[in-house]
């Protein structure tokens, strides 16, 4: 993945300490919205990250006309919506998240989702994208329509890379000792894998 870049517009909610940070930067994306190109999957994040804050925060953006911001806003998700489409079927979805920036590793799935570029994905896509990142499971278990698709192979995701999925598995079931141990009672994929269950910590 790319460097962290902390310039980049990230929409945070209107309740968020950080909401509006980034309305210097949504106002020059949305200015240039017409001649913009998009030369980056991370371009294209952040153009939606941008119609997300204009969209949940509309009256940082009163210096527009009526309906002008929402406009170039949906501008900008056009584009980022045919870039991603594109280079799906040109590159992949592995060489395609390999380019993201680190602070857009989790919203690249949300812009997958909005642009329809998720139906692009296909089994060996996503068996390969969990060998070289299996860090992204947390990310892919969060998005029903993956898990439904790609069951499989996130199953054997998880069982390959045992204490990633102890980990995400205890911070959402959110249990302790031995409680921790009967949680692969309910999870028949890992039932029976020694390494996993012998990475639990135990009460000593």
């Amino acid at each position: 993945m790319k460097d962290f870049n902390g310039d980049r517009v990230i929409c945070y909610g209107r309740n968020d300490l950080a909401a509006g940070i980034f309305k210097s930067r949504c106002i020059d994306l949305l200015i240039n919205a017409d001649n913009t190109l998009v030369k980056s999957v991370n371009d294209a994040i952040e153009m939606h990250q941008c119609k997300l804050t204009v969209e949940q925060i509309p009256e940082l953006f009163e210096s527009f006309s009526e309906g002008e911001a929402e406009r170039l806003a949906n501008i900008l998700f056009s584009k980022s919506c045919a870039y991603v489409n594109r280079k799906m079927n040109e590159i992949g979805l592995c060489r395609l998240y390999g380019d993201v920036e680190l602070q857009y590793k989790s919203l690249f799935w949300n812009l997958l989702r909005e642009s329809g570029a998720t139906k692009a994905i296909v089994g060996s896509d996503m068996a390969s994208l969990l060998l070289e990142y299996p860090a992204c499971l947390g990310d892919i278990l969060e998005n029903k329509i993956l898990v439904n698709r790609f069951g499989c192979e996130i199953k054997e995701a998880m069982v390959v890379n045992p204490e990633i999925s102890v980990s995400l598995i205890i911070s959402r079931l959110a249990v302790e000792d031995e409680n921790r141990r009967q949680i692969f009672a309910q999870l028949p994929y890992l039932q029976g894998h020694r390494l996993a269950h012998d990475s639990l910590p135990r009460r000593r």
